[in-house]
């Protein structure tokens, strides 16, 4: 089943989620998309904060803004990849506010029923500080996705010029800085559902869910030197590199009993608590490191608006450390560990969990690891595949395994984004 399109509209500063634009945007999508209208906080750092947490969450497909509204969605459609139409961007908030300083209140009702609130010296350079930087995650790639519609009647705000420094696609309507909800629906909707319409042509997949070791993090030599450290304390008879290689991508007492067929099964969780206080001892001598390409192609399929998430047979603390230490946290969405599913790899229970949490459909997504039990757990979800050639997997082994793409280098998942 297709998922609901969303819209995230964001408005203006003396509005709320029942202003006008707001309204008008649900009556014209009521029954073809989901309308999230927020009330967004006073001061810049929550309302962003608040509007991160919401596509996080939700996944809206658009953001939808209206003067200070539009002024958040420039800054964070490049962040979460989400393309975006800025009705009358408001891009110096800071002159607006600093000649308003003083008691005011909304123009239109807000849930929690406070309608007074106070422009203060403080409030204003908080908003200067941001605009400061509020083009700095402008990049090629979004400069397509970001489109602007200004009034040919608005006297409050001039910023086309400024908005064309960064981004391509510029419309007019006959209309002042707040539109009616006529005018809203007249030039404003027919340009949101051409945007859903090209987001929706552009990504066919939408989520893509990565293996970890072998796949984005070069850890091989922590886990098999980890494994012969935890063998040997074990006192259990040794095994070559090749062979604890060989087990990557399972469970630790799946490590174990491949290693061990005849292993008494007691000993199991004993070899997994020694492996782990292993692993985190040898992690301040070997450090793992992203293999080449990684935090680029990831930092590049965040901006072209997939969602990125982790399906890993490592523990969830494991990944979210070592994710940080890497310096690709900022890009995965959503983590799966060894400790969070009942049936591990190659069962379809990693991806399936992930579908249900980011509300996703398996025809919507693409898993990418370097192992068979990768490509079976996402082949027997009834996702794509993908193989990657630089981890601890053969391309004979993912080929046997039924993967949809190999690839020999992590720029090239771009252009099988491209091609699906």
């Amino acid at each position: 089943m297709q998922k609901e399109k969303t819209i995230l509209f964001l408005h203006g500063f003396y509005a709320s989620g029942q202003c006008v634009p707001a309204v008008a945007l649900r009556e014209a999508f009521e029954g073809k998309a989901r309308v999230l209208t927020p009330d967004l906080p006073l001061h810049p750092h929550d309302a962003i904060r608040l509007i991160r947490e919401i596509c996080d969450k939700e996944k809206p497909d658009v953001l939808v803004g209206n003067s200070c509204g539009s002024f958040y969605a420039q800054m964070i459609s490049p962040i979460v990849g989400i393309p975006a139409l800025l009705g009358n961007p408001h891009f110096k908030m800071s002159d607006f506010l600093r000649e308003r300083i003083g008691s005011h209140q909304y123009k239109s009702p807000r849930a929690d029923g406070k309608q007074d609130f106070t422009i203060t010296e403080e409030l204003v350079k908080e908003f200067e500080e941001i605009e400061a930087h509020q083009f700095d995650n402008c990049n090629t790639s979004n400069k397509e996705r970001v489109w602007g519609l200004f009034g040919e009647e608005d006297t409050l705000a001039h910023f086309e010029p400024l908005f064309l420094e960064h981004y391509l696609n510029s419309y007019h309507f006959p209309g002042g800085h707040t539109p009616t909800a006529e005018q809203f629906k007249t030039w404003y909707c027919p340009l949101i559902e051409k945007l859903l319409q090209e987001s929706a042509r552009r990504l066919s997949i939408k989520l893509i869910i990565f293996d970890f070791d072998g796949t984005l993090g070069d850890t091989r030599r922590n886990i098999v030197t980890t494994m012969q450290m935890a063998i040997k304390e074990m006192q259990l008879p040794e095994r070559t590199e090749a062979e604890c290689a060989s087990t990557i991508g399972l469970p630790l007492a799946g490590c174990f009993r491949t290693l061990f067929p005849d292993i008494q099964e007691e000993l199991i969780p004993r070899c997994a608590e020694t492996y782990r206080r292993i692993f985190n001892e040898n992690l301040q001598k070997i450090t793992p490191e992203a293999f080449p390409g990684v935090v680029k192609t990831l930092k590049t399929l965040k901006e072209q608006g997939f969602t990125l998430t982790i399906a890993s047979s490592r523990s969830r603390n494991s990944l979210t450390e070592l994710t940080h230490n890497m310096g690709i946290a900022d890009y995965i969405s959503y983590l799966i560990g060894a400790d969070d599913v009942k049936e591990a790899k190659p069962k379809p229970e990693p991806v399936l969990k992930t579908l249900a949490a980011m509300h996703f459909d398996a025809s919507e997504t693409l898993v990418v690891g370097d192992m068979a039990v990768d490509i079976l757990m996402g082949a027997n979800a009834g996702a794509k595949t993908c193989g990657v050639t630089w981890g601890n997997g053969s391309r004979k082994e993912l080929q046997e395994a039924g993967a949809d793409f190999i690839i020999d280098k992590m720029e090239d998942l771009l252009g099988v984004t491209e091609k699906i």
